[in-house]
């Protein structure tokens, strides 16, 4: 207990919404143009050396209670990681207002002359009247009324608002990043002051700082999540300066490096880190992989720098330039479509179902199963969009003017939200082509199908609930993974501690399972072509079952980016109507 007791001593200072904890399940009822290449070229060599840090970190609090133990120590770690990724470096630790202000007003300078720009705070931070604070070491608390109250604490934190996110605001077309391993004491609502950084929390504050677009905000915990000291940074600084990975995946391998750290120590959940991001552009911290994108419009273009040595496939056209990098343009509507990527499924026999999870994954059952192909990654955007783009159909969320989604612990119907649209509502870009399309019906799935085919001349079709699973399982080489291709659902799946509140590019960031298939496990729930039955399992056909003659919803297979790992199992059922949309909901496609 003496231990644990010295770790909780850190916790976020703002969060996003808390995501739910049954993600999946659905509840429907109860480039640059031609002129500007050079230009776009010009400001990705800038960006791969232009870089600017400015490093906090506050421990030594004049008030006994706020006294912390790592924060400077995390605040050196980041240092040392950051001037391995090219950043220059500014820093203050232990610092009184005055310190503190004059060193943002220094960064803030130099601003301009940088393309990637970031901002890390360590130590106590705090809420009064929907500001949010960092606070220095001289900071007054709003409950020593002798000293001023609630007034004085104003004038003597730092408001994140008008200093740090109000520079980052004229850098729109820039990457900027706010890093906040601090506490969210909310002393509107929580009238004490605790010597940690994991004060309990009651309400959250409404706050404009929310509301800001044009920064990459990562939160070392979520709304009323504790946050160890340390524990986050610790796992970060191991990564920054090596992996060759886009920043979004880098951040949630740290995810999933944190809660597994809090596993085995037998303190589960109790810090759930989590990003808002703002304008997105793919970065690689590590200045080895050279692999940053700059796209401040979308053009219909993407230019992009690469390593020459290790080049990105597909290239339609490249240039090497003088730094040893190849400059590669390619119309930013190129994917590779996933009816050209069949897996060939052997026939046979497995055991279906489950008798120790979900009542209706028994009884654990013989089936077997006819050879099929089916797709190595879920059906995408850009596939997507071309079909619709082909055929004027109208989805059933475009005939609604509506999709589920889960806000505020409650699954809502939330009007303008489509098939362009990505987990949290946005519209999707150009860039986003080979992400997972979303807010698709069965009955859209199935258009789709038959669009397909027409173009192709050949079968294409859902999967049914038993050729899903034995997919998922590895076919006539499965395996007793309670995952697709894993025990482990962390090296297989996106879900809703790794996913950082999203979906992730298909066959990007976690092992396919034994025969190459992505994300049966996680990333998008997939619709299959049975009716559901909750007790079909006690009658189900021996051979090639396809699910009851009839029902009121179809079956929906694999969990989702937001779904608990439980719901991410080979094994595990889900449904809903024919018509039913959401923000966790797609599609994968099997052909005989």
């Amino acid at each position: 207990m003496k231990k644990l007791l010295s770790l909780l001593t850190a916790s976020m200072l703002l969060v996003l919404p808390v995501w739910g904890q049954k993600g999946g399940k659905a509840k429907p009822a109860g480039g640059a143009k031609k002129g500007a290449t050079a230009a776009a070229t010009t400001a990705q060599k800038s960006a791969m050396t232009s870089r600017i840090a400015l490093i906090m970190g506050n421990d030594n609090y004049k008030i006994p209670r706020f006294v912390l133990q790592n924060c400077k120590k995390d605040a050196d770690m980041m240092v040392d990681a950051l001037q391995k990724c090219g950043f220059k470096i500014l820093y203050c630790a232990n610092a009184d207002r005055n310190t503190m202000i004059k060193k943002i007003s220094e960064f803030a300078k130099q601003l301009p002359n940088y393309d990637v720009a970031l901002v890390y705070y360590s130590g106590h931070g705090a809420v009064l009247d929907n500001v949010q604070y960092m606070m220095p070491t001289d900071v007054i608390s709003p409950y020593q009324e002798e000293n001023g109250g609630e007034l004085e604490f104003k004038n003597s934190a730092v408001d994140i608002e008008s200093t740090v996110l109000a520079e980052f605001n004229k850098r729109q077309n820039k990457i900027n990043f706010l890093i906040l391993d601090a506490c969210r004491t909310n002393f509107n609502d929580d009238k004490r002051i605790v010597g940690s950084k994991a004060p309990d929390m009651v309400e959250e504050s409404k706050s404009k700082f929310d509301q800001h677009t044009g920064t990459t905000i990562i939160y070392t915990t979520g709304f009323r999540h504790r946050s160890f000291e340390g524990m986050y940074t610790e796992e970060l600084v191991k990564r920054l300066p090596y992996s060759p990975k886009d920043y979004k995946l880098m951040l949630n391998e740290v995810t999933a490096a944190v809660l597994d750290k809090q596993e085995k120590m037998n303190i589960k959940g109790l810090q759930q880190p989590q990003i808002s991001e703002g304008n997105y552009k793919e970065f690689c911290f590590s200045i080895n992989a050279k692999n940053i994108v700059i796209e401040p419009e979308d053009t219909g273009q993407v230019v992009r720098t690469v390593n020459v040595n290790n080049p990105k496939p597909d290239p339609v056209k490249t240039n090497v330039n003088t730094n040893n990098t190849a400059v590669i343009s390619t119309p930013s509507d190129k994917t590779q479509p996933s009816y050209n990527d069949m897996k060939f499924i052997e026939g046979g026999i497995f055991e279906m179902g489950s008798n120790t999870n979900q009542a209706d994954e028994a009884p654990a059952h013989k089936v077997q199963v006819g050879a099929f192909h089916i797709a190595a990654t879920e059906v995408t955007f850009g596939e997507f969009r071309q079909f619709m783009n082909e055929t004027g159909y109208t989805t059933d969320a475009e005939k609604a003017g509506s999709s589920w989604v889960l806000k505020d612990a409650k699954w809502v119907q939330q009007d303008g939200i489509t098939w362009k649209c990505d987990a949290a509502g946005n519209k999707r870009t150009n860039t986003e082509v080979n992400q997972p399309v979303l807010h698709v019906s069965f009955n859209d799935a199935i258009a789709f199908c038959q669009w397909l085919n027409k173009k192709t001349g050949k079968q294409y079709r859902l999967p049914t609930e038993a050729e899903w699973e034995y997919a998922a399982l590895g076919g006539i080489n499965h395996t007793e993974t309670k995952y697709a291709g894993s025990n482990e659902i962390n090296e297989v799946g996106w879900y809703n501690a790794n996913s950082g509140g999203t979906t992730h590019t298909v066959k990007m960031g976690k092992k396919p399972n034994i025969i190459g298939i992505y994300d049966l496990s996680g990333n998008v729930a997939e619709w299959c072509s049975d009716w559901y039955s909750d007790d079909y399992y006690r009658k189900s056909d021996k051979v090639n079952p396809a699910g009851p003659a009839k029902g009121g919803s179809r079956v929906i297979r694999g969990g989702s980016w937001l779904s608990e790992s439980d719901k991410c199992r080979a094994a595990a059922r889900d449904y809903a109507p024919a018509n039913y949309s959401s923000h966790t909901v797609g599609f994968r496609l099997v052909l005989p």
